[in-house]
């Protein structure tokens, strides 16, 4: 099911067990702050309400979303819900044959239909503020979603509060599609709020023909408030 406009009606469904709700409400509340349309069932509660559950997953899981997260822990495969879920997105995938399903996992839990050579994420290295900059930068390389402007003005934000990685992924996007100068502004912003990867923006001032600002700062670094330093 499509939206008036021609595309999916979300841009991300999130499937779940309720035990990692805590989480995954974070989650799903930093992509909505990135402007994504991200289907979690607590946000949609009155829209479902007297829905028949066993017809309306299946078409969200199935047919609404353009990507699907799997979170994957031992109470997720036992659950009843998700199985529909799961089942509904891996027949999806299996159609389209492409990364429809994104698996993440909190545990080590085998998944039935889920191929062991399937690429996931830990999450035990990801908090849920940097997560969603992964789930974000997966959604633009499939082009499903592009890195638009109210996803790089809140940067400063997220890198000062140690959500560096998503200022990463964003800036390898923009300079994948050409787009240094954007790229340069996202780094330097997170430069300024103290979190930055040294090498990537010495690496992109490079590319952007500042041959001598690249070797100024792999020498000396970074000054306090993020410009480069001299000696």
């Amino acid at each position: 099911m499509t939206d008036a406009g021609g595309g999916w009606r979300w841009d991300v469904a999130l499937s779940f067990a309720g035990a990692q709700r805590d989480y995954v409400e974070q989650v799903a509340a930093a992509l909505k702050e990135r402007g994504l349309r991200c289907f979690y069932d607590a946000d949609e509660q009155i829209e479902l309400w007297g829905k028949y559950l066993a017809e309306e997953l299946p078409g969200i899981y199935g047919e609404q979303a353009a990507a699907v997260v799997v979170f994957i822990s031992a109470e997720y495969v036992e659950r009843d819900w998700t199985q529909l879920e799961r089942r509904a997105a891996l027949d999806r995938a299996v159609r389209e044959r492409r990364d429809y399903v994104l698996p993440a996992r909190f545990d080590d839990t085998p998944v039935p239909g889920l191929l062991s050579g399937v690429v996931t994420v830990d999450l035990l290295g990801q908090s849920p503020r940097q997560f969603p900059g992964v789930v974000a930068a997966k959604l633009a390389a499939l082009g499903i979603t592009g890195p638009g402007p109210a996803a790089r003005a809140d940067v400063p934000a997220r890198a000062s509060s140690g959500d560096a990685d998503s200022a990463g992924h964003l800036a390898d996007l923009l300079s994948e599609r050409g787009e240094l100068d954007e790229a340069l502004q996202v780094l330097l912003a997170a430069a300024d709020a103290g979190r930055v990867d040294r090498k990537q923006l010495a690496d992109l001032l490079a590319k952007q023909g500042q041959p001598q600002k690249a070797e100024q700062l792999r020498r000396f670094g970074l000054n306090p408030d993020g410009s480069i330093a001299c000696d």
